[in-house]
């Protein structure tokens, strides 16, 4: 049986706001790669099981908005491939 531990995930929007809430929660954030292909797809591989853990997805909506949007919702689609338990 799991601990049921948190994960921080963080995509390329806001990297510097996601660091300061894993300080400020004590914890660090998950190993996430994402990357662009030469089409402008879009790639998310998390590097650490998330398996039964509740996943908590930093991902602003400054910017890019086209392109953030995408990375959290492929970031999502990993996660529940990935059996998380929860993800917000």
């Amino acid at each position: 049986m799991s601990s049921n531990s948190i994960r921080i995930l963080a995509g390329n929007s806001h990297p510097a706001l996601a660091r300061l809430i894993a300080k400020r929660l004590g914890t660090d954030l998950a190993n996430v790669t994402v990357s662009k292909y030469s089409n402008q797809e879009t790639a998310v591989t998390i590097g650490e099981s998330v398996r039964d853990e509740d996943v908590f997805i930093i991902q602003s909506g400054c910017g890019e908005i086209n392109d953030h949007l995408m990375e959290l919702l492929i970031m999502i689609n990993a996660c529940k491939t990935a059996s998380a338990r929860r993800i917000t």
